[in-house]
């Protein structure tokens, strides 16, 4: 019977079997698939909970000698998401198993994001300061859409709520079902049921809320489902799309189609799987080929939007470690600290609990919400509040 294991021990096993994998590939031989990891290291590994995306790419760099960021200490770097030394890991992870919290972060360039209890604080808290405490506040429809209407560009962050609209299933990443076409094979047949036809609702409400406003406008999602892009909106997915397979032997991508359980490969003959990093951790791989460019395109479009106002609509966005909270956490801080102002509307069933500073929430369905402020949003001037009655 295997002995239980912490959840550092776990990480350790994990990255040793990246480095087992990474050797056997380059003396030409395959990866193991059935290593024995334990039950945090097969997590870790596949990239699950709260060890998001550490890959061979982050191996190679964390072989050089450097600086820890919590101690201090010139070492080696084992765990680049903190760029923290092996004990200093140990401690992050004793300190959150004890009740505290930690955050990591992968649209830009920063890290870690925000740290809660005591012990967490200590050991963390000076490596990113959070936003400043602005107070948050009960928006209304008006003084969003007033919000949106003032800034030359508008950043849209969709979240699993946003497509949840459409009863596309919620919170499979923390399935224990290790086979990501399996695990994610929920989403793509709620997909698959809703037809071809065109995407009404939420996606459409949002593209026409977009197109009667003169900013422009960026489309950043951490959904799989690709309904946003079906509804013509110019969706930035970050975690990939269940409407892409791809089969690792070949390394070719192609577009699923309306068959389930989708066929294998024409080339080769063997099962694909979606086109998700749920289960790789090699950033060089097919798999990443059109993430990477979606993390791209959303870093060029903060990029533009430095030295002016911008405004931030999040719909449907959670406030867990795999939500784009945690990007939006270090948006505010950035473009706080370069001066830049940054107005935020929540639009979620639940609230933020202080996690974005000085937003104005609009709790409720983000359906109908969408759907009123497209409403204002197309009113003519003369039926506005305090417009003027005579022509």
């Amino acid at each position: 019977r295997r002995k239980k294991t912490s959840r550092g021990q776990g990480v350790r096993d994990a990255t040793r079997a990246i480095d087992v994998d990474e050797r056997a590939s380059k003396a030409g031989r395959a990866p193991c698939e059935h290593r024995r990891l334990s039950r945090h290291g097969c997590r870790a590994f596949l990239g699950a909970k709260k060890i998001v995306y550490m890959t061979m790419t982050t191996r190679k760099r964390a072989r050089q000698e450097a600086r820890c960021a919590i101690c201090g200490r010139a070492t080696r770097i084992s765990f680049d998401l903190l760029r923290c030394c092996e004990t200093c890991q140990d401690a992050v992870v004793a300190a959150e198993d004890a009740g505290g919290h930690w955050r990591a972060a992968y649209l830009t360039n920063g890290r870690l994001v925000e740290c809660e209890g005591a012990a967490m604080r200590r050991l963390c808290g000076h490596l990113l300061p959070r936003p400043p405490a602005l107070p948050s506040g009960a928006g209304t429809p008006e003084n969003v859409l007033a919000k949106l209407r003032t800034v030359p560009r508008v950043l849209v962050l969709l979240g699993s709520g946003a497509s949840a609209n459409y009863g596309i299933p919620i919170n499979l990443a923390s399935s224990d079902e290790a086979d990501p076409l399996t695990r994610y094979a929920p989403v793509r047949q709620a997909v698959l049921e809703l037809g071809d036809g065109e995407i009404g609702g939420l996606y459409r409400d949002l593209r026409a809320l977009l197109d009667a406003l003169a900013a422009e406008a960026g489309v950043v999602s951490t959904n799989i489902d690709d309904l946003a892009t079906r509804a013509g909106l110019d969706e930035l997915q970050l975690h990939g799309s269940t409407g892409s397979l791809q089969c690792d032997a070949c390394g070719v991508t192609w577009a699923a189609d309306a068959d389930w359980p989708p066929a294998d490969c024409a080339t080769c003959g063997k099962r694909p799987r979606f086109n998700l990093p749920t289960n790789t951790l090699c950033e060089e791989e097919v798999v990443w080929t059109e993430i990477n460019k979606a993390h791209r395109a959303s870093r060029e479009f903060l990029a533009a939007a430095a030295g002016a106002p911008l405004a931030v609509l999040a719909v449907g966005v959670a406030t867990h470690v795999h939500s784009l909270t945690p990007e939006l956490q270090l948006v505010l801080e950035a473009r706080a600290g370069s001066g830049d102002r940054t107005d935020v509307a929540w639009i979620n069933l639940r609230s933020h609990d202080g996690a974005v500073p000085g937003a104005l929430e609009l709790l409720g369905d983000a359906g109908a919400t969408v759907a009123e402020l497209r409403r204002l949003a197309e009113r003519p001037c003369s039926e506005a509040p305090g417009a003027s009655k005579h022509t």
